[in-house]
C-alpha cells in the first residue's frame, strides 16, 4: 500500500516544528530561536530539496549565527531572495495605531495574543508563530500579564 507524503513546499504549516527540532538536533546545549523575518522566509521558500534541504539550512544557520538568535542573514541567499507575501506569520495581523503613537510593549502583548488566538490557546504553537521558545512566550506573557 503506498503512502503519499505531500512535498514541504504544501506542507508549510510543519516548517516550524521542523525548524525547532533540528535547532535542538544541532545546539542541544544552547537555545537557539529562529527571528520572525527568518521563520517568514522559511515557511515562504519552495524546499525543492524537502526535509533534507531545510536540514542542511538549519545546520548552516546554527553554525553561521553567535547569538542565540538566527536571523535571515545568516540564511541561504536564495532563500533570503524569497518573497514572502502573505505568509502565515503575517497573515490577519492588523495593529491599529492611535494618533498619540503605541509603544513597543504593546505592540507585542497584542502580536502574543493574536499568536495565541491563532494557536487556539496552544503555547508551542503560539510561540512558534512567534518565531520565539515556549519559556520566552511565558516569560512575556507573565510580563504582560497574560492569563495562560
Amino acid at each position: 500500500m503506498p503512502i503519499h507524503l505531500p512535498p514541504l513546499r504544501e506542507r508549510a504549516e510543519d516548517i516550524p516544528l521542523l525548524v525547532m527540532h533540528f535547532l535542538q538536533k544541532f545546539n542541544p546545549s544552547q537555545e537557539q530561536f529562529m527571528s520572525p523575518e527568518a521563520m517568514g522566509l522559511l515557511t515562504s521558500y519552495e524546499w525543492p530539496g524537502n526535509i533534507r534541504e531545510l536540514q542542511n539550512v538549519i545546520e548552516r544557520a546554527v553554525i553561521l549565527s553567535q547569538g542565540h538568535e538566527i536571523k535571515a542573514h545568516h540564511l541561504p541567499k536564495e532563500i533570503q531572495k524569497t518573497d514572502t507575501g502573505k505568509s502565515e506569520a503575517s497573515q490577519g495581523l492588523i495593529i491599529n495605531f492611535p494618533d498619540q503613537g503605541i509603544s513597543f510593549d504593546e505592540v507585542e502583548k497584542e502580536l502574543i495574543l493574536k499568536a495565541l488566538e491563532k494557536s487556539g490557546g496552544n503555547q508551542t504553537k503560539a510561540a512558534q508563530l512567534l518565531g520565539i521558545t515556549r519559556s520566552a512566550l511565558l516569560y512575556r506573557a507573565q510580563k504582560y500579564q497574560i492569563k495562560l
